[in-house]
């Protein structure tokens, strides 16, 4: 979205507010208010709080609108300032396409203005995937498979050395995440990287029973 310029409405002191802002950059700095490429139509814009929600509406002056309406939600307790209008990264978003000469809204896009698959949610899955079914699966193949031996043994290593490699993943595209800017995930992290810790050694010990169990299948 850099480059774009966004019409931001929050409710303050019970009366909404609206301003248009130029998004310079990823960084609150960035994000200058007053500022924009909007041609809005002057005294048309409003903001109005209602029943805990909030009602944005303005009107835009184009001969050639963009075919893509972008929506995205702040955190709680994190409204601008009165000083300077600063704002923080949003919490989520998503995108629809919009036909304005019918002034219809086609399907929904997917969130994060990602096509396909957005980031947050791959590394859910992947989380999932990893830490939560194949690393399960693999002491699973430990405990009920001792009477195929050895392939218990090799099999339990290969399911769990996949889960390790896909929990990587996820932590990567988390740490990913976090850099673009996400605010409030100080204990999800801190989960995450004591899960990475104590998978980092369990697969240390492994390494060293694999060594012993193959040297032992020598002899």
């Amino acid at each position: 979205m850099v480059g774009s310029s966004a019409m931001v409405g929050w409710s303050s002191g019970g009366k909404g507010v609206a301003k248009q802002y130029y998004l310079q950059g990823r960084s609150p700095e960035a994000v200058t208010p007053d500022d924009g490429r909007l041609t809005l139509v002057r005294n048309r814009t409003v903001a109005v709080s209602k029943s805990g929600r909030l009602y944005l509406a303005f009107e835009l002056s184009t001969d050639r609108p963009q075919p893509y309406l972008i929506y995205s939600v702040g955190y709680e307790g994190s409204l601008p300032s009165s000083s300077d209008y600063t704002i923080q990264m949003h919490r989520d978003m998503g995108s629809r396409s919009f036909k304005f000469a019918s002034a219809s809204p086609s399907s929904a896009g997917s969130e994060s203005g990602e096509e396909g698959f957005p980031a947050k949610r791959w590394h859910g899955l992947l989380s999932m995937m990893g830490w939560g079914v194949l690393l399960p699966m693999g002491m699973m193949v430990a405990r009920y498979f001792r009477r195929q031996d050895p392939y218990w043994f090799y099999g339990h290593i290969a399911v769990q050395g996949l889960g390790f490699l896909i929990g990587i993943a996820a932590v990567v595209l988390g740490f990913r995440l976090n850099g673009d800017g996400l605010k409030n995930i100080v204990v999800h992290k801190v989960i995450g990287i004591s899960i990475l810790s104590m998978a980092c050694l369990q697969v240390r010990t492994q390494h060293r029973i694999f060594l012993e169990f193959d040297r032992v299948s020598l002899d």
